[in-house]
């Protein structure tokens, strides 16, 4: 939605990160386990997973992943056979809320941030999406079959993308 918006310095930055992520953040679990929280002093420099929490807890619809041997683990686990055969309701909502709830040593490299830093909603009130934002998420508008007209109307407000990105080389095939 606001293509101008890096984001180097509107949420990658670790000085940025840093002030961003949320101490001791309450993972809602669905598993009836105990309640997974964010350090109080979070570390940017050990995230390699950005999430940010909605309503329902985390969001598995918008992230951010650091390239690393951690991250091409925890994306081999999460789509896991065994992880994905589960009849979960929200099946890969859910599975990442298992890694996240069962395992240490994935919880300890996840950063959470406010919804609106990474993905504010289509609602437009004080928790969806506002001018500057740096993206829209049409969660669950297949619910009331509003997906087009959210499309339709968040496209006519979205800010061009600047000529300079347009121009440059670009780093993928």
């Amino acid at each position: 939605m606001t293509a101008s918006l890096p984001l180097s310095t509107h949420l990658l930055a670790p000085s940025v990160l840093q002030q961003k992520l949320l101490p001791s953040y309450s993972l809602p679990s669905i598993f009836n386990s105990t309640t997974r929280i964010t350090p109080a002093a979070p570390n940017a420099t050990a995230v390699d997973l950005i999430l940010a929490c909605d309503w329902a807890g985390v969001n598995a619809g918008v992230m951010l992943l650091r390239r690393s041997a951690w991250t091409d683990m925890l994306l081999d686990l999460w789509m896991d056979p065994l992880l994905i055969a589960q009849d979960w309701p929200a099946r890969e909502q859910d599975a990442l809320v298992h890694l996240l709830d069962k395992h240490d040593s994935i919880w300890e490299r996840v950063g959470v941030v406010a919804q609106a830093d990474l993905d504010a909603n289509a609602f437009e009130d004080e928790v969806g999406w506002h001018e500057g934002d740096l993206l829209v998420h049409f969660a669950g508008c297949w619910v009331r079959n509003e997906c087009e007209a959210n499309w339709e109307r968040f496209w006519r407000r979205r800010s061009p993308v600047p000529v300079r990105y347009l121009q440059g080389a670009r780093q993928w095939a």
